[in-house]
């Protein structure tokens, strides 16, 4: 993305198709076709689904209890002094904001780049977003995902304190600037992923370069090396949605696709706790879905089958 795209205000790519004016010599009628998404809004959209998609992998992930940090946020700094000496290693806690009653799923993570310490937080939650404008419409449960970036644990520390005081205007719902709230640390993202019809999702995506909105109509089809694809679009009620094919799926030359369908992943956000819903439909009709949120400094997960 280019450098160029530094604004305030948000730059709306709306991949729509619309009617021509009225009919008249040399004039066709009905809708125009509409453009593909280059390859860069398709990185973006992609990029948002995966963060959607790791919640549920996380939700059944059979060795993540062990890493639910300690139960408040003052036993912090003993667990990251912990982690320290270690790369790429990850940890997962619940925040419950006192000031919003609101849960909120915390990934903390440090890295060694270049033998340089990096601090990286990532909070998941349920945002309500106002999709059309329209205060009378109910707004849709988007999937957000923060990340921050910090040169220094003591930075990391007083924003984690800070998530779990509820005072962070963005995170509490107070204010929709979120470069007003987060412009003072090092580095931060918002990702937003959410539904407004069915086959339908946006992605949204802001820093502290650009903001940026994808609206997809078409399914975003990726074709893996092994034969296997996933089809990425929005699904019902607000949800987004990965569906998953065998090693005989195949893209045709006009964009259609066909293959063996596997499972479809459905994700969407509660946002009467912040919780995070991922559900997986298998083929059979089996199913298994995860529910998370943070709450009392633990990660708070229901896991049901059937």
């Amino acid at each position: 993305m280019r450098l160029s795209l530094l604004a305030a205000f948000s730059l709306a790519l709306t991949l729509t198709a619309c009617d021509t004016a009225g009919p008249g010599p040399d004039v066709p009628t009905g809708p125009d076709v509409i453009d593909p998404i280059t390859s860069n809004q398709q990185a973006l959209v992609t990029a948002a689904f995966a963060e959607v998609e790791e919640l549920f992998d996380l939700g059944f992930n059979s060795s993540s209890a062990a890493r639910v940090a300690s139960k408040d946020a003052a036993s912090l700094p003993m667990a990251m002094a912990s982690m320290s000496a270690m790369v790429d290693t990850t940890t997962y806690t619940g925040i419950y904001d006192t000031g919003n009653a609101k849960g909120y799923l915390v990934q903390m993570s440090y890295r060694e780049p270049q033998g340089v310490g990096v601090w990286q937080a990532r909070v998941q939650h349920a945002r309500a977003v106002d999709h059309d404008n329209n205060a009378a419409t109910a707004a849709l449960d988007a999937v957000e995902s923060v990340t921050l970036t910090f040169l220094s644990y003591p930075d990391l520390d007083a924003f984690i304190t800070a998530l779990g005081a509820g005072t962070n205007a963005y995170l509490t719902g107070t204010s929709d600037d979120a470069e007003a709230s987060f412009t003072s640390y090092d580095t931060w993202r918002v990702a937003q992923v959410y539904s407004p019809g069915v086959g339908e999702a946006v992605v949204g995506y802001a820093n502290q370069e650009l903001r940026e909105s994808v609206t997809v109509r078409e399914p975003v089809v990726t074709l893996n090396t092994n034969g296997t694809g996933t089809v990425r679009d929005g699904g019902a009620d607000g949800a987004v949605r990965t569906r998953y094919y065998g090693a005989d799926f195949a893209i045709a030359a006009d964009g259609s696709f066909s293959g063996t369908l596997l499972r479809t992943l459905s994700s969407s956000g509660d946002l009467s706790d912040g919780s995070l819903v991922s559900r997986n439909d298998y083929v059979n009709g089996t199913f298994r879905q995860t529910k998370q949120r943070g709450g009392d400094g633990v990660v708070v997960r229901e896991n049901t089958e059937g």
